[in-house]
């Protein structure tokens, strides 16, 4: 018997007069081999389905599935996300008047939109089912956002004032009507549109402003005495009604120009002279 050094580096028993090797020389391969058999089975596992062409079938939302107006059935998860997110980033249109629009993007009124949790259970409900989106809505914000529409877009009204004289006649200037923004209906409207991710056009609520006085508030009657033709003029406001001969004064006395109330009136006044020269010896 002999001691030889083998390939693999390890020493082993040989029988000089025998071709057999003994139990210590055939375990180490025996069991190398195993090794090598275990990997390669692991390895036809994890690809087996890869080489075979078999795929796990993706999940997808049930057919019909709408998500607050958003059609999203038969669509992968991540898609119907991306869909609905696309919508609800639409800003919203305030109608002020034809052909003019105001834009507004929704997160000015609300801090989150439950998308991915409704995507959840959307791929658990049944076909043709509606789920709604839960927004998150600061309805401070909205008023916030409908007080600065109403100081954009209302207006007071101007009521009618007496200006004097135009031309020697009485002159009133014109009413004018004012608007003013509904804030309460702005408002629900806002926060219907962002809540139901609606996103028609959003017609502005304005109501009209009437002023306190209008042209035909101004009825009292306005005196207006011609020095040159000694005519008096009576108006009721700014539309003529009478016309009478009046005395006027002298050129070296003439009557005073000017704006004046009468505070008192009597019916055929007795006259009494002035204590002035002019008027000495007259009755």
């Amino acid at each position: 018997m002999r001691l030889a050094r083998n390939r693999l580096g390890s020493d082993r028993l040989l029988c000089e007069n025998s071709a057999e090797p003994t139990v210590a020389d055939a375990t180490f391969p025996d069991r190398l081999m195993k090794i090598h058999i275990a990997l390669l089975a692991a390895l036809l596992v994890a690809i087996g389905p890869t080489v075979s062409g078999a795929t796990t079938p993706p999940t997808l939302v049930p057919p019909a599935v709408r998500v607050a107006g958003v059609d999203v059935g038969g669509m992968r998860p991540y898609l119907a996300r991306r869909k609905i997110r696309k919508h609800f980033k639409h800003q919203l249109r305030v109608i002020v008047k034809q052909g003019t629009a105001w834009k507004a993007s929704p997160y000015l009124f609300a801090s989150s939109a439950g998308i991915g949790e409704t995507v959840q259970l959307a791929l658990g409900a049944k076909p043709g089912a509606r789920l709604t989106l839960p927004v998150a809505v600061h309805k401070e914000w909205i008023r916030q956002y409908v007080d600065y529409l109403d100081h954009i877009f209302s207006r007071p009204a101007v009521d009618a004032t007496f200006l004097g004289l135009r031309g020697l006649r009485p002159a009133v200037s014109s009413a004018r009507y004012g608007v003013r923004v509904r804030k309460a209906v702005m408002v629900h409207r806002i926060e219907r549109s962002v809540t139901e991710n609606r996103r028609v056009p959003i017609r502005m609520a304005l109501a009209p402003v009437a002023p306190a006085k209008l042209r035909t508030s101004f009825n009292q009657p306005v005196i207006v005495i011609r020095r040159l033709s000694n005519q008096l003029y009576l108006y009721k406001g700014a539309r003529f009604w009478r016309r009478f001969g009046v005395a006027t004064g002298q050129t070296a006395y003439p009557t005073p120009t000017g704006a004046f109330t009468i505070l008192y009136m009597q019916r055929w006044p007795t006259w009494i002279p002035p204590a002035s020269p002019w008027a000495a010896g007259a009755k």
